[in-house]
């Protein structure tokens, strides 16, 4: 309990910057399709210069969310394994002042603790990747959902077109 509640802003940290990547993300992927889609008129009006400076503002705030993300996973472990060890300590401090353990059960409960360790550092990283990842998910779901709000019903039968010429009368643009 003591571990997580020193572990809980680090992941909440993960779970924002998680949060701050799908936006981002989106971002990039929306100004890059305006751009590709507007490159005549970017390049007719001079405007490269502007959206050069626009793609780097974006780019260069995803890149300080990905240093959070590179950086984050280390603070992690170090403040894992720092409790940890800590904890152990003071448990085993405790645990021969208290009830008089012997030597070798102190050795057999640290050889233990060596044991498990690593799997527990394993467990940790997965949480810190569920914490990332979650805000993906959830807004995947959130737009499937919509699209499922949004589907179109069919009014009907589809109707043949009679062959032959269309013709349309008063057409106003």
């Amino acid at each position: 309990a003591l571990v997580a509640a020193a572990l809980h802003p680090i992941l909440r940290w993960s779970r924002g910057l998680g949060a701050e990547t799908s936006v981002q993300h989106a971002r990039s992927l929306g100004w890059l399709n305006e751009v590709f889609n507007g490159v005549k008129l970017i390049k007719a009006t001079a405007a490269e210069r502007h959206v050069a400076q626009r793609h780097d503002e974006i780019e260069g705030e995803l890149a300080r969310i990905q240093r959070g993300l590179l950086f984050q996973p280390h603070l992690l472990r170090v403040v894992f394994e720092a409790t940890g060890i800590l904890l152990l300590l003071a448990t085993l401090a405790l645990a021969t002042t208290l009830f008089g353990l012997e030597g070798g059960v102190v050795i057999t409960v640290v050889a233990l603790f060596m044991r498990l360790y690593p799997r527990l550092g394993n467990l940790q990283h997965l949480v810190q990747q569920l914490f990332i990842t979650l805000p993906a998910v959830e807004n995947l779901e959130r737009l499937n959902r919509g699209l499922g709000e949004s589907r179109e019903t069919s009014g009907g039968e589809a109707r043949q077109v009679p062959p032959g010429d269309i013709e349309i009368e008063d057409l106003h643009l």
